[in-house]
This record gives C-alpha cells, structure tokens and sequence, in this order.
C-alpha cells in the first residue's frame, strides 16, 4: 500500500476519466469526503492501481491516502481456458477459466480490457483481500479451492478483420471478422418492433405477459 501522494485537481480529473473504464464506478462518502475508485489505468495497464481513495487536503487540493498494486492472477492456478462465440450479427465472444487455488483465501478480482490495434487485451486480478495485502496476518484453510468464470469480450462495434486476445500478457488466440460487428441501427432491411409487455397478475406475484400474444420470430 502506498500514502501520502500530494495531488492536485488535474490530476484527479486525469485519475477519475481513467476510472470510467473499470468494471465498477467511483463512490463518494459524503461523511468522510472520501471519493474511492475501485481501478485506474496506469503503464498502459487497465487495473494496474486499485481501491484509490482521496481525500481533501488542507490546500483545497487532493491526496491519495490509499492506493494498492493490482496483482495479476498466477498462470499456474489457471487449469483450463477456452473460448466460443456467436454466429449472426452482432457477433459475440466469451473466454472461459477454470481453475484451483491451492488454499480458501485467494479470489478473483477486478477483470478488465482494452483494445490497441487489432489486439484485444484481458487483464485478470487476485481480489484486494487481507490476504493479498498482509498473508502473514491470515490463516488461510489448506484446502483446494475451484474457481471459474467468462469474460465477454468487447467486440460490439468492431470493424472486420483478423485479431488477437491476450490474457494476463500470455497470447490466448486469433479470431476473424468477416464483416463489421454492426449496430441494430446499422441492419438493412425490414425490422420488426417486439411486441409490447405488459406486466399481469399470475398466482400472487407479477410476472409480463407479451400483450399481442403472438410468436417472435428472428429473421
């Protein structure tokens, strides 16, 4: 953990946009006029800085009272990882991970992306839990502990092309897309409004019932 950083409010601007790309976004605690943001951007690296918290200096500037490196989870937790996608448009891609961590204390963290050029960038993290920060101070059961998760990869919007996905610095595969990963506003041809749902009563509890009644066809 790193205090004490003397910071102004261009930096904070800087810190806050770069904040906009994390999974999570910033909170603000009016009681103790701290603003937390759960992962900056930093080295070229999504979550590279986590769990920044600023508060007012005496100066009307910021300071960062805390700040931790985000840990990259380790290849040899990892057991499996594999991909599928959709057909049709828009196209669709998941990365699937399995794994075993060797005690019950390591989790899964901040999961974040970015794009540069034609090479799709996964950075996975360890959770920002005591045991990560103070392992000394945690008594950690020995006991194999299974995870697993699926991370959708942001090609909405993509342009055609050959690309590549790297996960954790580690070359993962290439994928093409043969035609632009377009926008429903972007589709030719005729387009169909759904039906309207209306939420009815069904036995005590509130369910949505299509109000047309009629069968959605995807063409």
């Amino acid at each position: 953990m790193k205090k004490g950083f003397g910071l102004t409010m261009c930096l904070l601007g800087l810190t806050a946009a770069a904040a906009a790309q994390a999974n999570d976004q910033p909170v603000y605690d009016a009681d103790d006029e701290t603003l937390t943001i759960p992962s900056v951007t930093a080295e070229g690296q999504p979550g590279f800085f986590q769990e920044i918290m600023l508060a007012p200096a005496s100066d009307g500037t910021w300071r960062v009272d805390q700040l931790y490196e985000g840990e990259l989870l380790e290849e040899d937790v990892v057991d499996a990882i594999w991909t599928t996608s959709t057909a049709g448009l828009p196209r669709q891609f998941y990365i699937h991970v399995e794994g075993t961590f060797p005690t019950d204390c390591p989790a899964v963290g901040q999961i974040e992306q970015m794009r540069e050029g034609n090479t799709f960038h996964v950075y996975v993290y360890y959770e920002n839990n005591q045991w990560l920060r103070d392992p000394d101070s945690v008594a950690c059961a020995q006991v194999l502990t299974p995870f697993e998760f699926t991370v959708p990869l942001d090609i909405y919007g993509v342009e055609a092309g050959e690309y590549s996905v790297r996960i954790n610095n580690h070359d993962l595969r290439t994928f093409v897309l043969e035609q632009d990963n377009i926008g429903p506003d972007q589709f030719a041809g005729e387009r169909r409004q759904h039906c309207q749902y209306e939420p009815v009563p069904l036995n005590g509890f509130a369910a949505y019932a299509c109000a047309d009644d009629s069968d959605l066809i995807l063409q």
